[in-house]
């Protein structure tokens, strides 16, 4: 009788405390811990004592119009100790769990509800719920899958960026990515004309690059569909390296539209002959250098990073890109380290030639390493007059 009530009382201390907003922990209810902090009387179980039915469920096919589906994972409580869900957390906004919140005796039973929301959600989904127990063991983990076969999209969903007289485009936008020496990469935007009327076409890449060609109809009939053809070809001696950055201009019918499109691509070294065991192989130290608080009456503050070849071949600095005035780098594009070689940068920062407030510079720093031929620092302070 005395074990009966004493573990009576444990469970209606252990529900007051939660719903008086106490930790477990703070109560000091021998044999119950809040997740993350031990007990302190024996080591983490390898798996909770709460039994699912099952832990995964797959929903097969899923209208994404057709609203939110939800499933339920029933579990027991085969321990002997009362057990209390502490926390759910998803993988994505789209996934909302809603559990048992109350203790759950042993041998008692208990529910967690999982709707997941298919709306601008097209394709295959997989997502994980996560368990914070009462236990000391470890998360439980939860996933529902399944495919969520399209909504049919309108006309402005499927193309969301409005040129003029009834054009209209996929995106404003698109980053090429890496584009080799020797190569042309090639790719494209769409486009529907949504008007009752032929319409005239044309244009024109701001000057920037010089690399960037576009294929596009001067003339576009009446509610057609087509595509607007981006490539970019770098002969093998052009000698750029980095950041290539193009704006396309629009004209219908005569008349400029203020819409545009911007393309990116990054410039790098053929890679067709490379030999894994004998190249150059770009690291720094850190990714970011922070200055903290300045002023900006301040001349020059200065901060170190180091950059080491840990390839078996020399590393060429093909370019150093930044955009501030007050940065300036003792690495700079041209500059060779030998295999095993490192290299201690300087960063000087000029806060008199920026803005006040909050600063943050990225730099880019492209080498021919084949593996990965960028990479990035981020420079950061916060400037005040």
């Amino acid at each position: 009788m005395k074990c009966m009530d004493t573990y009576c009382l444990r469970t209606v201390f252990l529900a007051a405390a939660l719903c008086a907003g106490i930790s477990v922990a703070e109560t000091g209810i021998a044999g119950v811990a809040v997740a993350g902090q031990p007990r302190g009387d024996g080591p983490v179980r390898d798996s909770s004592m709460l039994r699912f039915d099952g832990k995964i469920y797959d929903f097969g096919t899923v209208r994404e119009d057709g609203g939110k589906v939800t499933h339920t994972f029933a579990f027991r409580n085969a321990g002997d100790e009362p057990v209390v869900i502490l926390s759910a957390a998803s993988s994505c906004g789209c996934t909302v769990p809603i559990y048992t919140r109350e203790p759950v005796l042993p041998n008692g039973r208990g529910q967690v509800e999982i709707t997941f929301d298919p709306m601008n959600r097209a394709g295959r989904f997989d997502k994980e719920v996560v368990l914070m127990t009462s236990e000391n063991a470890r998360p439980v983990k939860l996933r529902i899958a399944g495919n969520v076969i399209p909504r049919s999209r309108s006309i402005e969903e499927m193309y969301p960026v409005f040129v003029g007289h009834g054009l209209r485009l996929e995106d404003n936008f698109h980053a090429f990515g890496y584009v080799e020496h020797g190569k042309t990469c090639r790719t494209a935007i769409g486009f529907v004309n949504t008007s009752d009327r032929r319409l005239k076409l044309r244009i024109v890449v701001l000057p920037a690059s010089g690399l960037l060609t576009v294929d596009y109809p001067s003339i576009v009939e009446p509610y057609a569909k087509g595509e607007i053809g981006l490539a970019y070809s770098l002969p093998a001696s052009c000698g750029k390296y980095g950041t290539l950055n193009d704006v396309l201009t629009f004209e219908t019918e005569g008349r400029p539209s203020e819409t545009s499109v911007v393309v990116t691509a990054v410039a790098i070294d053929n890679r067709d002959d490379v030999i894994d065991n004998y190249a150059p192989k770009a690291e720094l130290t850190k990714n970011i250098v922070k200055f903290g608080v300045v002023k900006r009456r301040d001349k020059t503050h200065t901060g170190y990073f180091t950059v080491g070849n840990t390839g078996e071949a020399p590393l060429h600095i093909r370019s150093v890109e930044h955009r501030s005035a007050g940065l300036k780098l003792s690495l700079r594009g041209g500059d060779t380290l030998g295999a095993g070689e490192r290299r201690t940068v300087a960063v000087e920062f000029s806060p008199s030639l920026c803005e006040s407030g909050y600063f943050v510079e990225r730099v880019r720093i492209i080498t021919d390493d084949p593996f990965r031929p960028m990479r990035e620092l981020r420079v950061t302070a916060v400037i005040e007059e």
